[in-house]
């Protein structure tokens, strides 16, 4: 994606008319938009924000329902040279008091202009937001006024900041993954070509917009290159999963990404009466990007929906990650076969921490499936403990090199020198690799 500047710049450039977001709630609502209404509603949302006090630099933090509000909102801020960041929006678990602390923890680091909010926000947790400092709490609307007055036009150079994203959903995390136009443009020009993505291609999606995959995987990349994605709520997958497969059938969707989880979670949380006349055939690939990638799960799901058209080899695998904005390697897209799974001698992995491959129903053997090979301009390598550099087979941290790679934690230079070594990433998962692919195994802290 040389040749856009800045994801802005992405963003005006597509075609008025190509549908752009289809936000999905049942077989009876749904609303679309085109990228051409996409644009104007942003534009309004950024008269509001302007109008606000935002201006180039400042950070706002968007926190509502997901939708095509947010949506523009995030962009609108971007508009006006402004660094978004999406915060997970608040639900009834959460207690408001703990909520508000976070979030003004949050707001605080970041130093936020503004934090956006809906119409809707729970009022018990207005109640108890207190921001501090100079922080305004602003609630918008749906971006559906006046786009017609002309904005200050921001000059937004490729290694300016795009955005923040938050390596997890809870407000209480104070690391903010700080992330440069260039960096994401590069990123999303990797996967169009390694997915060997086309105008054609469809995306589906219920990933929250706070998460990497969700907001890199179905936001960024169908923005900037051009593609029609269709959304629903996360809240309203969890209370019927099959809606999933409604939502394939009904738009043809062709490209999704799934944690592991929701690979076992779809077919045992469906009741077959539900999807038997469905038609998944469109789909071809769905990819999984969990750490570890667990086929048993891949498995359930591509048994159960092949008799509705899901092919073989549609379920790849990918490791992922906020801090080099979201994919790192991808399995074989296209080879119609899954991602390779190996079995290894139980007893000297734990003893030696090395991979051995034996045989399938080998006694004690404990089985990795493959998150696939680097994307382009990626290096790994994989360290030991005393800081030696491992060769095929052997378990170490996973160190990352690559022209994808955040800038640091926002305002957190003590954990960017902690993490950021000589320009190497220090992932904090453990994995390793065999014939050019990479198994991770799990987080370090875990293990």
């Amino acid at each position: 994606m040389n040749q856009f500047r800045n994801l802005v710049d992405a963003l005006e450039t597509a075609p008025s008319d190509r549908p752009f977001v289809t936000f999905w709630v049942d077989e009876n609502e749904s609303e679309t938009v085109t990228f051409g209404e996409f644009r104007q509603r942003a534009v309004s949302q950024a008269v509001v924000l302007h109008e606000n006090g935002v201006r180039d630099g400042d950070r706002v933090v968007v926190i509502m329902p997901q939708g095509i509000s947010a949506m523009t909102t995030f962009i609108g801020a971007m508009m006006l040279g402004a660094v978004p960041a999406f915060l997970a929006y608040p639900n009834f678990k959460i207690e408001p008091s703990k909520y508000s602390s976070g979030l003004r923890g949050v707001t605080a680091n970041l130093g936020a202009k503004v934090v956006a909010i809906d119409q809707q926000f729970p009022n018990e947790m207005l109640e108890h937001v207190s921001l501090g400092g100079e922080t305004k709490l602003l609630q918008v609307g749906e971006g559906r006024g006046d786009a017609g007055r002309l904005l200050p036009r921001a000059h937004i150079a490729p290694d300016q900041l795009a955005f923040i994203q938050h390596s997890a959903g809870t407000t209480g995390l104070q690391k903010g993954v700080a992330l440069t136009h260039a960096a994401v443009l590069r990123q999303v020009g990797y996967l169009v070509d390694t997915l060997k993505v086309g105008e054609r291609d469809r995306i589906y999606s219920w990933l929250p917009l706070y998460h990497d995959m969700g907001l890199i995987a179905c936001f960024m990349l169908p923005m900037v290159a051009h593609l029609h994605v269709v959304m629903q709520s996360p809240l309203d997958w969890v209370m019927s999963p099959g809606s999933m497969l409604q939502v394939v059938s009904e738009y043809k969707c062709t490209l999704a990404w799934l944690p592991n989880f929701a690979f076992q979670f779809v077919p045992r949380r469906t009741l077959k009466s539900r999807w038997e006349q469905l038609d998944l055939s469109s789909m071809r690939v769905i990819i999984n990007c969990s750490e570890p990638v667990r086929t048993a799960s891949m498995k359930e799901f591509e048994e159960m929906f092949a008799a509705i058209g899901l092919k073989p080899g549609v379920l790849q695998s990918s490791y992922a990650m906020a801090e080099n904005v979201f994919a790192v390697t991808q399995s074989n897209i296209g080879a119609q076969s899954d991602p390779r799974l190996i079995w290894a001698d139980g007893h000297r992995f734990r003893a030696n921490h090395r991979a051995v491959a034996v045989p399938e129903g080998t006694a004690g053997a404990m089985s990795f499936t493959s998150s696939g090979r680097l994307l382009p301009n990626h290096e790994i390598r994989i360290v030991s403990d005393s800081g030696e550099h491992l060769t095929d087979g052997f378990v170490g941290e996973i160190h990352l090199r690559s022209d994808c790679l955040f800038t640091g934690y926002y305002n957190r230079q003590d954990l960017t020198e902690q993490a950021i070594v000589d320009d190497w990433y220090r992932t904090g998962d453990l994995g390793f690799r065999l014939d050019g692919e990479l198994y991770v195994v799990g987080r370090k802290k875990d293990l």
